[in-house]
């Protein structure tokens, strides 16, 4: 396992999907909500609504507010595009998709004597997170090369014996190594190497992320005297991750005699299920204010990751291309908890509607000696909690709904919506001090149809969110960067029925 944390304690090109890192911890611990129409277009601000399947993966209790059994499907096509820009040029591209956000099903039982009216049963599931992007960039790099990267881990302490690169370091250095892009430093020393260049080259790159996360539901709701609704649910969540980066370097001003270009390719594949609970309660305080909150618990996810790297590249006098063997580990994620509380205003013509989510992503943690007999993974996870403990903070979430009621017909009638989501940068530092925007923010908008036995709803929601990427770090030479702004635009359809 020695191998594995070597190569993913190296940030490569376009910051590798490093397999355990904090960020890719805050990554999979996200709270975005997704699932229905009309909850999207209402900002996902459902805690202390009722009757929609989306609120109950916010608060459970809203189970309990309904009263007829349904089934319900929304389906949706979505838009990715992102925007790179690296030194003076910037780059658009996009992509994108159809998936399946919600389905569910929803049986309710009445009573008519005693406190309890309604004991309610769900199964469904929301998609949760997409995580979908397509990137490129391009520029030239004056100072530094990520070949500096492969020298600095190779030179460290006393250096690293040539007949051992492959062997120790099949992921990364290996690629620098059998690539003729680097040398030992003479036929006496083998243990310490210097780079065909250390600058000056154009730089380009190519990343394409896809994936997504879904909960499945299990949930149950009570409705107490039309006053007092309480929900359980027992969350099983699962995800997938795929990310292949392409990088290359070119000598386009010919400095280096016989060097043309490399490529260097990465790809990692993540699938993890996990699991979690979740508990509210809604009171409705009178037939115009409701008052809702619920507790997440941390989600324990189970990872499985394969890798692998490659490369290429050409002299004039011969090309070389070496790679590597598939790796695989095996770890535990545990996501921060969530806590929710909501206010809703509810009048015959329309409602408003707020949420506020607490987190505190700075408890987000690794077990990557789960499955592991080698100390260097536990001492490697410790060192990786601590990052994340000391880099990222507890925030609030902010979500806005409104709906109002524009038609009445005989047998139904039709709302407007409209919705504004803001998810707080989870790391521990002002916004001034970084070069890019993490918090994301959503805008939606929506209309819906309701009937006694059949609804549909429609929504269009817009989201941005930024992020920079290192393409090496090095600590003596300046690290260039991408910066990347993030669009995701969807437009979603449900339809249900009653019965």
């Amino acid at each position: 396992m020695k191998t594995l944390i070597t190569a993913f304690s190296m940030i490569l090109v376009s910051n590798l999907m490093l397999a355990q890192t904090a960020t890719e911890a805050i990554r999979y611990s996200n709270n975005e909500i997704g699932g229905t129409a009309r909850a999207n277009s209402m900002g996902n601000a459902f805690g202390a609504l009722a009757a929609d399947f989306t609120g109950v993966n916010i608060n459970p209790a809203i189970l309990g507010t309904y009263r007829s059994s349904e089934i319900g499907i929304t389906v949706g096509i979505h838009s990715f595009k992102t925007s790179s820009y690296f030194n003076d040029n910037s780059i658009n591209n996009g992509t994108q998709r159809f998936n399946l956000p919600n389905m569910h099903m929803v049986t309710t039982a009445e009573f008519n004597d005693g406190p309890l009216k309604y004991s309610n049963w769900s199964i469904g599931y929301n998609k949760r997170n997409y995580y979908h992007s397509r990137s490129s960039f391009i520029g030239k790099i004056e100072n530094s090369s990520i070949i500096d990267q492969f020298l600095t881990d190779l030179n460290q302490g006393n250096g690293t014996s040539w007949d051992n690169i492959v062997s120790d370091h099949p992921f990364t250095n290996a690629l620098a190594w059998e690539g003729y892009l680097i040398n030992n430093v003479s036929d006496i020393d083998t243990t310490h190497f210097v780079g065909i260049y250390d600058g000056g080259s154009e730089a380009a790159g190519i990343r394409t992320v896809k994936g997504s996360q879904s909960d499945f539901l299990i949930s149950y709701g009570a409705n107490f005297y039309n006053k007092l609704f309480l929900g359980l649910s027992i969350g099983i969540p699962s995800l997938r991750y795929n990310y292949v980066n392409v990088y290359s370097e070119r000598d386009q001003e010919e400095l280096v005699d016989d060097f043309i270009d490399f490529t260097i390719t990465e790809e990692v594949s993540s699938i993890a299920s996990g699991i979690y609970l979740q508990a509210g309660l809604i009171y409705q305080v009178n037939p115009f204010i409701r008052l809702g909150s619920s507790y997440k618990t941390s989600t324990a996810f189970y990872f499985e990751d394969e890798y692998e790297s490659g490369i290429v590249s050409n002299f004039e006098s011969g090309n070389y291309s070496y790679d590597s063997p598939e790796g695989r580990f095996d770890y535990v994620l545990y996501t921060p908890s969530k806590w929710t509380n909501s206010f809703a205003f509810i009048h015959p013509k329309g409602l408003i509607s707020v949420d506020v989510d607490w987190i505190d992503y700075s408890t987000a943690n690794y077990d990557l000696g789960n499955n592991s007999s080698n100390p260097d993974d536990w001492f490697y996870g410790m060192s990786v909690n601590n990052q994340i403990n000391a880099n990222f903070r507890s925030v609030f979430n902010y979500r806005l709904g409104g709906e109002l009621r524009i038609a009445e017909f005989d047998d139904g009638y039709q709302s407007l919506r409209m919705g504004l989501a803001y998810y707080a940068s989870p790391y521990d530092a002002a916004p001034s001090t970084l070069s890019a925007d993490y918090a994301k923010t959503v805008y939606a908008i929506g209309t819906g149809f309701r009937y006694e036995y059949f609804f549909i709803d429609l929504a269009l929601s817009t989201s941005y969110t930024e992020s920079v990427n290192d393409l090496y770090e090095l600590e003596t030479k300046l690290n260039p960067s991408v910066k990347r702004v993030f669009e995701h635009s969807q437009a979603l359809l449900t339809i249900g029925w009653r019965y």
